[in-house]
C-alpha cells in the first residue's frame, strides 16, 4: 500500500463524518432514500473529491465503480434550490465548487488534518432586492420572498387563490316574478313600469321629470302647494307592485277614516326611485328605505246638513285583469276584492305636510315630510287565495289610524 495510506480516513472516521451530516441524512430518508445509500454515496463522492495522491491510495473495497453522475442527480433533485444551485447541505456532500468555499458552506480538507469533512452551519446570504424590471416579469400571484428553507418539506402552503370573479351585476330593471305570474303577464307589465304620458301628466315612478317642483297657490286652488307638479299641474305617479297590506275596513266592516294600501314594487329600480322621491323632496332630506310603499287617503267627509265628519268608502278601484284603459271603460270593483299578493297599479300623487313646532302657525314651508296620496287602484292580476285566519297587526293599525 502506498505511503499515503496513513493519511486515509479510517472506517471510524467515515462513520464520524456520516454522523456529521445527520440532518441531511434524515432529510434523504424522509424522501425515500435509505441510510446505507446516503452513507455509501457520501463516502464514494467524498473520495472522489480527494487530491490525486489520495486517489491512488483508495482501498480495493472503496474502488468499486459508482455512477457518481446518477447520485449527484438524485441529490441535486432533492435539494435543488429555485435558482438551480444546490443547497449548502447538498454541496457539502457532493463536493462544493470553489466558488462555494468562499461562503463557508463546505471546506475541502487540507493534507495535514484528519481528512474528516467539516460541515459548517450554512450562512445566510442576503437576498438581492429585485429590480423594477424583475418585478414586472414575476407572475402576479406568486408571493415574493425567501424560499431557502432549512428543510425539504413542502410546508409553505399553497399560493394565494386568484381573486373570485365579480358576481354578475344585478339587473335593476328586471321584473321580479314572485313565482306565480305567467310569462305572458310579465311581458304585459313592461308597458306599465315604464309608462310615460306627458300630455296627461302620468309617469311611472322612474320617469317622474326631475324638473318637477312643488306647486304654487292659485286663486282657484290654494292647496296646490302640497302637490308635486309639472308645468304647474299635479303629477300622477304610477306604482306597480305586489299587495302587502290593505287598510280599507275596520273589524266591523265599516270604512276606515284613512285608507291605505302597501305594495312592494316588482323591480328594484322602482323601489330606489320611490325612496329617492320620498327622501329628497322633503326638508330636511332623509335617507329612509320604505318597504312596503304606502299610498293612503283621508276619507272623512261631511255632507250638507250633517254635523259630524264620517268616513266614506274608497270607490276608485278598477278591474284591469284583461284590459286597462280610460277609467270609464273599466268596471269598478269593491276594495274587498283585493287580497295580498295581487298585482296592482296604484296611481297616486306625491304630497307634503308641514312638520315642526311652528307648522300650524306659519304660512310658509320650512320643514315638511312627503308621502304618496292614493288616487286609484287597478287590479292587474288576482293571486291565488292563501288567506286563513285574520291576523291583526296592532302596530300597523296604530300607525295608520
Amino acid at each position: 500500500m502506498s505511503s499515503h495510506s496513513n493519511n486515509l480516513p479510517t472506517r471510524n472516521s467515515k462513520r464520524r463524518r456520516a454522523n456529521g451530516i445527520q440532518q441531511e441524512e434524515t432529510t434523504f430518508v424522509a424522501q425515500g432514500t435509505t441510510r446505507d445509500t446516503v452513507e455509501g454515496a457520501e463516502e464514494k463522492i467524498s473520495g472522489d473529491e480527494r487530491d490525486p495522491q489520495q486517489q491512488s491510495a483508495i482501498t480495493t473495497e472503496d474502488a468499486n465503480p459508482v455512477d457518481y453522475d446518477a447520485v449527484r442527480d438524485i441529490m441535486n433533485g432533492l435539494e435543488r434550490q429555485p435558482d438551480g444551485v444546490p443547497s449548502a447541505s447538498a454541496a457539502s456532500i457532493i463536493g462544493a465548487p470553489v466558488e462555494y468555499q468562499a461562503r463557508g458552506e463546505h471546506r475541502i480538507p487540507d493534507d495535514d488534518d484528519d481528512h474528516s469533512v467539516t460541515i459548517d452551519t450554512p450562512q445566510s446570504v442576503p437576498e438581492a432586492t429585485p429590480t423594477a424590471d424583475e418585478y414586472a416579469d414575476m407572475p402576479a400571484l406568486i408571493p415574493i420572498g425567501n424560499d431557502d428553507d432549512d428543510d425539504d418539506d413542502d410546508d409553505d402552503g399553497p399560493p394565494p387563490l386568484e381573486p373570485a370573479a365579480d358576481p354578475a351585476p344585478l339587473d335593476l330593471e328586471e321584473i321580479i316574478n314572485p313565482g306565480y305570474l305567467p310569462d305572458a303577464f310579465v311581458r304585459r307589465l313592461a308597458g306599465f313600469v315604464d309608462f310615460v304620458d306627458i300630455a296627461g301628466l302620468r309617469f311611472s315612478v322612474t320617469k317622474v321629470p326631475p324638473t318637477s317642483t312643488w306647486g304654487l297657490p292659485t286663486p282657484d286652488d290654494k292647496e296646490l302647494t302640497k302637490f308635486l307638479c309639472y308645468e304647474e299641474k299635479p303629477v300622477s305617479i304610477w306604482l306597480v307592485g305586489r299587495v302587502r297590506k290593505l287598510w280599507f275596513y275596520n273589524l266591523g266592516g265599516e270604512p276606515h277614516d284613512k285608507v291605505n294600501i302597501g305594495i312592494r314594487p316588482l323591480r328594484e329600480i322602482d323601489c330606489l326611485a320611490a325612496d329617492r322621491l320620498l327622501n329628497t323632496r322633503c326638508r330636511p332630506i332623509e335617507s329612509t328605505s320604505y318597504n312596503p310603499l304606502y299610498a293612503g287617503k283621508l276619507m272623512l267627509t261631511r255632507t250638507k246638513g250633517d254635523t259630524a265628519l264620517t268616513p266614506a268608502l274608497f270607490t276608485r278601484v278598477y278591474d284591469a285583469l284583461n284590459h286597462y284603459g280610460p277609467k270609464s271603460t273599466m268596471k269598478k270593483i269593491s276594495p274587498a276584492v283585493l287580497g295580498e299578493h295581487d298585482i296592482v297599479l296604484v296611481e297616486c300623487f306625491l304630497t307634503r305636510w308641514k312638520t315642526g313646532e311652528r307648522a300650524k302657525r306659519t304660512k310658509g314651508w320650512s320643514t315638511w315630510r312627503c308621502g304618496f296620496e292614493l288616487n286609484s287602484i287597478s287590479l292587474l292580476f288576482s293571486a291565488p287565495d292563501t288567506s286563513t285566519d285574520v291576523e291583526l297587526d296592532l302596530d300597523l293599525e296604530t300607525a295608520l289610524m
